[in-house]
């Protein structure tokens, strides 16, 4: 076969072989073969714009650079900058133009930028913003592209182009983007907002309240509930006062189990001190479908700080009746255990009658403080023997040897213990109780408490 024929059918695998990598080879070899012939480099001009694989695109670009770093190459790595849809191209590509034409690859993307095509001045603008960000004509370009693009899309990238609050002075331009009539648009600079950490609050909350009380997108009013969120000295980024506070209540109100208002829950957290915002909340830890979401909010209310009777019977209600035993455990361990307190009775209660160990583990951490009581002693050592979960009579033993420590006589827990020795059911308690023999036989004063038990079963947190 001659070598114009060898050359051509290569030309021709090259640009129909369908596996990716295979192709990019064939690419590769015309170019070593056939450096010199000028179809050879025609056809590279065609591949670095419609080869379908990013990767061998990449790979014609680096081609071009190195076999032909001239003006006709920084023509197509402008034209590839300004129109592959991958951003790995189009930054080796707009590397590659940096390194050529150093002096002139900004001055044509500044012209690029004002094209008549909108996908032009959309990739453009993010070259612009990957390589000369600090640049004070850059900046001008994203003003100009954010407050005057007739494309949503190049608008979109502007503002994702202004330097995540880095430059206050962006602030303006991000305020008056929650404006703009496309969603996404919105969206994203309702975002922006909450990077302004040097910008004067209320404006920003004053935005965003406006956003989640009169945008017509839920992606939008999502968007402006999350940056809502974000922690800010003081509190959180929404206005502080009555109309504000009830129109987040109501907006809750309307559908407090929504996916698409879990960030407004959270949100609503922070103003317990509304009572009817705590009676919304209680509603949503009592009856919300998710367990998770039940415990936070029950923790939550719980950690307020308000002397709330209708909270504190909530709480009541859900250590016996909660469905999930995880938020069951979380109400035990915020029942109010002063010993004067209704609560001890509910705890002695849940301690023996719930259906789940690490709930009645999680009333025992409680009660175990109260074992100078004779009555709570005398249950301590009697479920020590009869719970059904070993692990929490493991905890119970552990307890009462912690308990013992400090006694004038540790003979009789020395003698209890000799009796879980022999009879426990599982192996691993007649162990411990054997161990915990040899503790208190010791003659050590202070004896380490042992890691065991249910409370080493899960996360409390």
């Amino acid at each position: 076969m001659r070598q114009d024929e060898e050359a051509a059918q290569l030309r021709r695998r090259a640009v129909e072989e369908t596996n990716d990598v295979v192709r990019g080879n064939l690419i590769k070899t015309l170019v070593d073969r056939w450096p010199e012939d000028p179809e050879t480099r025609a056809l590279l001009h065609d591949l670095v714009h419609v080869d379908g694989f990013a990767h061998n695109r990449t790979g014609v670009v680096k081609l071009l650079v190195s076999r032909w770093p001239d003006e006709q190459t920084c023509v197509e790595l402008r034209r590839v900058v300004t129109t592959d849809p991958d951003r790995s191209v189009t930054k080796a590509a707009a590397e590659f133009l940096i390194e050529l034409r150093p002096g002139d690859a900004m001055t044509w993307m500044h012209e690029d930028v004002r094209s008549q095509d909108p996908g032009v001045r959309m990739r453009t603008l993010w070259a612009l913003r990957t390589f000369w960000k600090d640049h004070p004509d850059t900046l001008t370009a994203i003003r100009d592209c954010l407050t005057s693009d007739s494309s949503a899309a190049v608008r979109y990238e502007a503002m994702n182009a202004l330097e995540d609050g880095a430059d206050p002075g962006t602030f303006v331009l991000a305020l008056q983007a929650v404006g703009d009539p496309d969603a996404k648009v919105r969206a994203a600079a309702v975002d922006a907002l909450g990077t302004y950490r040097t910008v004067v609050t209320t404006a920003i909350a004053q935005a965003l309240y406006e956003r989640v009380t009169t945008d017509d997108d839920p992606d939008v009013r999502e968007a402006a509930l999350r940056t809502a969120l974000r922690p800010r000295n003081p509190g959180v980024l929404w206005p502080d006062h009555p109309e504000a506070i009830s129109g987040l209540r109501e907006y809750v109100a309307a559908d407090p189990f929504a996916k698409s208002r879990r960030f407004a829950v959270y949100l609503l957290d922070h103003f317990t001190d509304d009572p009817e915002v705590r009676a919304l909340l209680r509603r949503i830890a009592e009856h919300h479908p998710d367990d998770r979401d039940r415990r936070m909010m029950m923790c939550k209310l719980s950690a307020s700080g308000h002397d709330d009777p209708e909270t504190k019977e909530m709480v009541r209600r859900m250590a016996v009746v909660d469905p999930s035993w995880e938020v069951r455990a979380h109400a035990v361990k915020g029942l109010d255990w002063q010993d004067d307190a209704p609560d001890l009775e509910l705890l002695r209660d849940r301690a023996v009658a719930d259906t789940h160990g690490n709930v009645r583990g999680a009333a025992w951490e409680t009660l175990a403080l109260w074992t100078t009581r004779e009555d709570i002693a005398a249950l301590m050592r009697r479920r020590s023997a009869d719970d059904p979960d070993p692990d929490l009579r493991a905890q119970l033993l552990v307890e009462i040897v912690h308990d013992a420590q400090h006694a004038a006589d540790r003979h009789p827990t020395v003698t209890y213990l000799a009796t879980r020795v022999e009879h426990d059911p599982d192996a691993d308690v007649r162990q411990l109780a054997a161990d915990l023999t040899a503790d208190l036989t010791s003659g050590e004063k202070n004896i380490e408490k042992r890691e065991v038990g249910t409370r080493h079963r899960w996360d409390w947190d």
